[in-house]
């Protein structure tokens, strides 16, 4: 979460919502980097997180008038940008095929070394012809398959609703990202004619996998309760 210099507004980073665009534009000369992305850290719990961490923000009537903004995103497009974000991290090939990448050798034949924390375009160029071959052979179904179970034991894609449902945060429409993000820099003392960088979206240069249809249905349904928050 960052807070603005004048303690008035906060920008909270919901994961796969363009978070990290956010924090390259408002840090550090525009706000104060304080936790995070927990989606623990709502209205309810702010009074304590900054009596904790900011001085001299004391009285309640302050915090209560602080403003929070995050970005909300169609729950679908928010999968289907986390598995293509999955798909540039050895560890995470590996934690998800172990039957196909558990076996380092095919990256210790390649270029990159296995502790790479992500590639990018140059870097998989480099990996091994047969490296790139299993990642290529992987079928969009085996890819959202393994990567909706593995949500499942670790929610990084927590519902968008649990930064929304208690009022006091404005959700900005992802899908007009730049006009939306130019309005909150703006708001926080930015310049409203910076241009807005695309940092993640740039990187992921592996085909995109369409999301089968079934998945999708089932994606929406589990995040039903996030649509209610849609500013679109």
């Amino acid at each position: 979460m960052i807070l603005s210099l004048d303690k008035t507004k906060a920008f909270f980073e919901i994961p796969k919502t363009g978070s990290s665009t956010m924090r390259s534009l408002l840090l550090p000369d525009l706000g104060i980097d304080l936790v995070g992305r927990s989606p623990h850290i709502q209205r309810f719990a702010m009074a304590d997180l900054y009596r904790n961490q900011i001085d001299p923000l004391a009285t309640q009537e302050e915090l209560d008038a602080i403003v929070g903004y995050a970005f909300w995103r169609d729950p679908v497009d928010r999968f289907r940008s986390q598995c293509s974000f999955s798909r540039q991290y050895p560890e995470a090939l590996m934690a998800l095929f172990p039957e196909i990448f558990g076996d380092t050798s095919l990256l210790a034949i390649s270029k990159v070394k296995a502790d790479t924390k992500r590639w990018d375009k140059t870097e998989y160029d480099k990996l091994s012809k047969e490296f790139r071959d299993a990642v290529d052979a992987i079928t969009a179904d085996m890819f959202y398959e393994r990567v909706w179970n593995r949500l499942t034991i670790n929610p990084i894609m927590y519902p968008q609703n649990l930064w929304f449902r208690e009022g006091g945060v404005v959700a900005l429409n992802f899908h007009d990202y730049d006009n939306e993000a130019t309005k909150l820099l703006t708001l926080f003392g930015g310049d409203p004619k910076t241009k807005i960088p695309v940092k993640n979206a740039s990187a992921e240069f592996l085909p995109n996998l369409a999301v089968p249809v079934e998945l999708e249905d089932m994606i929406r349904s589990i995040y039903a309760d996030d649509y209610a928050f849609d500013p679109r």
